[in-house]
C-alpha cells in the first residue's frame, strides 16, 4: 500500500499549526459529509481519507511520528498505534546485542571513527530495521483481501438526502394581509457542530457538543416582509433561514394564518363576507346606507322589498390579488332584517296598521 500524503488530502503545508489543520479539517468533513454528498462513492472515500488524515496529524503524536517517515496508514488507529513504541525499542535492543557480540569476536585495538568522530556503522541506530519490523506488524493485522481498514464502516445507502428546508406558521390580522407588512419572527435552525464539523465525533470519541448527532440547534429572531394579499395557507419564502449543511442552506417557509376577524369573513379566493343589518322599514321600502371594507366605508344602497338574508356584491373590495394578473376578490353583503323586540305605543298602533293593509302572505300556502 502506497503511503498517503495527508498534508496534501487536507490541503495544509508541512509547516501548518494545529489550528490550520483543524479548520481545513472541519471545512473538508462538511463538504465531503455523506449526510451532504448523499450515497456517492467518491465523496465517501474522499470523507473517510480526510478523517483518516486528521486522526493522524491532529494527533502531536502521531504527526510526530508520521514527519519521521511514516508508516502504512491503514496501520493508525487505536488499537495498533500502541505498538510503535514496542517496536522501536525491540529494534533498538536487538541492534545494541548485535553491536555487541560483533564487538566481542572482533574486537578491534584501536575503535575506527570517523572523521566528524561518531560512532562506527556497526553501532548506529538502523531505521531501516525499525521499519522493516513495523510493515511485518502491520501484515500481520491487515487481511490483505480486505478493501478498506476494519476502522471504516460502511453507511446504509440513503435513498433521499433529508431537506434542509423547514417550515412554521405564522398568524397575521386580516388588515396586515391586505396592505403587506412586516413581522419580526423567531425561528430554530439545525446546523454542523462546530467543534465536530459536522461528523459526531472527535478523535475517535462522541462529540460533547452535539452528543454524536453532528447538528445543533440554534435560534435567532429575523424581520420578514409579508406581501399584501397573502390568506390562509399561503407560504412566505426567505431564502437561506433554513437549515445548513456545509456550504448549503435551506430555505424558511413561513405558512400564513389569518387571525379571526369580527366582522369579515374570509374564503380561500379572497373573497370577503359580512353581515349588515336593517329594520323592517328599510327592508320594505329601501334605503341608502354605509358599509365597512378594508379600504374604508362606502355607500351601499337596497332596492325596496329586499329580503331578509339577500346577498349584495361590492365588486373588488376583497382581498388584493397574490399576482399582478388576478382580479382583486369581492366583498359580499348579506342583509340582515331585524324585527324589534320591544315598541312603543306609537310604533305598535303603526305596526297593527300596516298588519290590517299589508296582503296575507300565507294565502297560497296550501290549496
Amino acid at each position: 500500500m502506497l503511503r498517503k500524503d495527508y498534508y496534501q488530502i487536507l490541503g495544509v503545508d508541512k509547516t501548518a499549526t494545529p489550528q490550520e489543520i483543524k479548520k481545513a479539517y472541519r471545512k473538508l468533513a462538511r463538504k465531503y459529509h455523506p449526510d451532504v454528498s448523499g450515497d456517492n462513492p467518491q465523496f465517501r472515500q474522499r470523507f473517510n481519507d480526510v478523517t483518516e488524515a486528521y486522526k493522524v496529524l491532529g494527533d502531536p503524536e502521531r504527526r510526530k511520528i508520521y514527519d519521521g517517515g511514516g508508516v502504512e496508514q491503514a496501520w493508525f488507529n487505536e488499537s495498533n498505534f500502541g505498538n510503535i513504541k514496542d517496536i522501536f525499542e525491540k529494534t533498538y535492543r536487538q541492534q545494541q546485542e548485535q553491536a555487541k557480540s560483533e564487538g566481542a569476536s572482533e574486537r578491534p585495538k584501536t575503535p575506527p571513527k570517523s572523521s566528524a568522530g561518531k560512532q562506527s556503522d556497526k553501532s548506529r541506530f538502523n531505521f531501516g530495521d525499525i521499519f522493516s519490523h513495523i510493515v511485518d506488524s502491520v501484515q500481520t493485522r491487515l487481511d490483505p483481501e480486505d478493501k478498506e481498514p476494519e476502522t471504516v464502516k460502511k453507511k446504509p445507502k440513503e435513498t433521499k438526502a433529508p431537506s434542509l428546508d423547514i417550515e412554521q406558521p405564522l398568524e397575521i390580522t386580516l388588515e396586515e394581509a391586505w396592505k403587506g407588512t412586516r413581522k419580526t419572527v423567531s425561528i430554530k435552525r439545525e446546523k454542523p457542530c462546530v467543534l465536530c464539523g459536522g461528523a459526531g465525533q472527535v478523535s475517535g470519541q462522541s462529540c460533547h457538543n452535539c452528543f454524536g448527532k453532528g447538528i445543533v440547534q440554534s435560534s435567532r429572531r429575523i424581520e420578514v416582509a409579508i406581501p399584501s394579499g397573502v390568506r390562509t395557507g399561503s407560504k412566505v419564502r426567505v431564502s437561506g433561514e433554513g437549515n445548513s449543511q456545509g456550504d448549503h442552506s435551506g430555505s424558511l417557509f413561513l405558512r400564513i394564518e389569518l387571525a379571526p376577524h369580527r366582522f369579515f369573513r374570509v374564503e380561500d379566493n379572497g373573497d370577503l363576507h359580512c353581515d349588515i343589518p336593517v329594520d323592517a322599514a328599510e327592508a320594505a321600502v329601501g334605503a341608502a346606507f354605509s358599509v365597512p371594507t378594508l379600504e374604508g366605508s362606502v355607500k351601499m344602497r337596497i332596492p325596496a322589498g329586499t329580503q331578509n338574508a339577500q346577498v349584495f356584491r361590492l365588486r373588488g373590495k376583497g382581498l388584493k390579488p397574490l399576482r399582478g394578473s388576478e382580479l382583486p376578490g369581492d366583498q359580499y353583503v348579506t342583509i340582515k332584517v331585524m324585527v324589534p323586540k320591544f315598541l312603543s305605543q306609537r310604533e305598535r298602533e303603526l305596526y297593527e296598521e300596516l298588519q290590517r293593509l299589508a296582503p296575507d302572505v300565507r294565502r297560497d300556502l296550501y290549496p
